[in-house]
């Protein structure tokens, strides 16, 4: 037990890599106990947040006349130009950078966006890649708007060029 909170400790603090000498030996059994709570309380944060995304996913989608897709499909299967080099392409933008926390939404079973809520703002990237597929990327008004963990993700919406998005209230306001 004493192991696996040390763990969990060295993880939250940002601190997993200290060598073994360095972490803790013992804990009390006040500091258990209290270690306990403090991951009880993050368990209960992620789960709120979990809730929280997925109620504004859903909340985003009926904005737009959209559900969120069943089935997952890429950028290929949405855009206007069919392409077969969908892995060298993703590769040619490092796809982590624009690719994190994404949401698909259809209509009828057909796809109309792809959301993405990455951490950091590689439009540029975004818009290279949704450009080999005829598609835009929209943004919306605020920075960090991703409802991935609000106020620390941003935005993108990759969609068709007709296509217009009805954003959320609290991705229209421009201060915080």
């Amino acid at each position: 037990m004493n192991e696996m909170i040390t763990w969990t400790i060295i993880r939250i603090s940002g601190e997993e890599g200290l060598s073994a000498r360095y972490r803790p030996r013992s804990l009390s059994s006040n500091q258990i106990d209290w270690l306990k709570q403090q991951c009880e309380l993050i368990s209960l944060y992620f789960k709120k947040s979990d809730r929280d995304a997925d109620a504004s996913a859903r909340l985003f989608g009926k904005f737009n006349g959209w559900r969120p897709a069943r089935t997952s499909w890429e950028l290929n299967r949405l855009g206007i130009v069919k392409r077969r080099d969908w892995i060298d392409d993703c590769k040619s933008i490092e796809p982590a950078k624009v690719f994190d926390h994404v949401v698909r939404y259809s209509m009828r079973g057909t796809p109309m966006c792809l959301i993405s809520m990455p951490y950091e703002r590689h439009i540029d990237a975004a818009r290279r890649l949704a450009g080999l597929y005829g598609l835009q990327v929209l943004e919306p008004p605020r920075l960090f708007a991703g409802w991935w963990l609000p106020g620390r993700t941003h935005c993108f919406a990759f969609v068709r060029p007709d296509t217009s998005i009805r954003w959320l209230p609290e991705q229209m306001e421009t201060t915080l």
